[in-house]
């Protein structure tokens, strides 16, 4: 499933649209993505203020360069270094999924974005290298692979029929434009395309904000949360022992929607975190995996829990690639996550479908190429990656 290589054709870097001087249309960029897609490998430039190892990271790779150029940073407005990106191809072989099913919910395996609406911050937005964890929309996460969303949300001003999401509290924090009402038609959408999926949404860190930085903490399970998503349709379970003995199949039926597919929202109280703030660098993820693992396994899974597979945040947002690689190596190759519930990610454009596939989801040909396009397009729109 993986493979390694370098564009050297400049010949074929210049077609499909692309003029000699570097510059490609549209059409141009989509088609020679698609191309390089079947071949395993992305050639690009550093956009202004990224390294080649960010840019290989949000179109969905890892980068190869010698390591020095993967981490050096382009500040300047003249043209980066190129960059040589091995990206994932569809698993062909069954060999990596796992066959044993378990029965119930806490014990089945997700694949669960953090904060997953981080994906909607803009290109301009100076708060992006401290707020985002994810580089494309809701819809594209699940389309690449996810099955647990982290949603956190707010009432702002006083607009109590709008639900926004956010990270953050205060004057440094986030507020999307989007709204929960807003994309539930999609998300909705996508459930019904997909009518044998369970996508479960985590709701936490609900919060109502008075003017710019007046913040009150709110209970997910009370009030106007709960009432606004039984008007939507969402189904929403914030009973925490109901959910500790709850299967797949009473997920899938309490789940159903109307008109088809499987969504629920669940309290992302009834969740154990598993957050350890003194994970700041990728040498101590795995540890932290295999400590985690451990202490659950010790306890009988008797909750739901989320194994924290990224580096935490001090100011800046660490996004991974190349320890996203190394998770889906250990997912494949070992059983440190046998046993994993909700196994939580930066960056799903790096490896997430692959992740799916390896415990035991299934992910359509059409779903990883859409999946390869929407993380090509956002390497572009945050002005990451260049086209040669």
């Amino acid at each position: 499933m993986w493979r390694l290589g370098v564009l050297l054709a400049t010949g074929a870097a210049a077609s499909g649209g692309c003029e000699a001087d570097g510059s490609c249309d549209a059409a141009g960029m989509l088609t020679l993505s698609r191309r390089q897609m079947l071949r395993g490998h992305e050639m690009t430039r550093a956009g202004i203020n990224f390294t080649c190892g960010e840019s290989c990271g949000i179109l969905g790779g890892v980068c190869v360069n010698p390591s020095p150029e993967c981490l050096q940073r382009r500040v300047s407005t003249e043209r980066g270094p190129v960059c040589y990106c091995e990206v994932e191809r569809p698993p062909k072989s069954s060999a990596l999924q796992r066959t044993a099913q378990p029965s119930l919910l806490r014990e089945f395996p997700f694949i669960m974005t953090h904060d997953s609406a981080t994906g909607f911050i803009r290109k301009f937005d100076p708060r992006w290298r401290i707020g985002q964890a994810q580089t494309i929309n809701l819809v594209e996460q699940v389309t690449c692979g996810a099955r647990a969303l982290d949603i956190r949300l707010v009432i702002k001003d006083g607009k109590e029929e709008e639900f926004f999401f956010h990270h953050g509290e205060g004057i440094f924090s986030w507020v999307s434009g989007e709204t929960l009402q807003g994309e539930w038609p999609k998300l909705a959408a996508w459930a019904r395309s997909h009518p044998d999926e369970l996508l479960l949404l985590v709701i936490s860190h609900c919060s109502v904000r008075h003017g710019f930085g007046n913040w009150g903490s709110s209970k997910c399970s009370e009030g106007l949360w709960p009432k606004e998503f039984q008007a939507l349709g969402l189904p929403f379970e914030a009973n925490c022992e109901s959910l500790s003995s709850m299967t797949r199949k009473e997920a899938l039926q309490r789940s159903r929607l109307q008109d088809g597919g499987h969504i629920m929202a669940l309290d992302g109280a009834c969740v154990m975190e598993n957050w350890d703030s003194s994970i700041t660098s990728a040498k101590g993820v795995k540890s932290y995996v295999e400590k985690t693992m451990d202490l659950m396994r010790s306890r009988g899974y008797k909750t739901l829990f989320q194994v924290q597979s990224f580096v935490q945040q001090k100011l800046f947002v660490p996004m991974d690639s190349k320890l996203n690689g190394e998770i889906l190596t250990w997912i494949a190759n070992s059983s440190l996550y046998d046993g994993v519930n909700l196994l939580e990610i930066n960056l799903i454009c790096s490896h997430g479908a692959s992740m799916a596939v390896a415990l035991g989801h299934s992910i359509s040909s059409e779903d990883f190429q859409s999946c390869r396009t929407d993380c090509h397009l956002a390497c572009q729109r945050h002005g990451a990656c260049e086209q040669l």
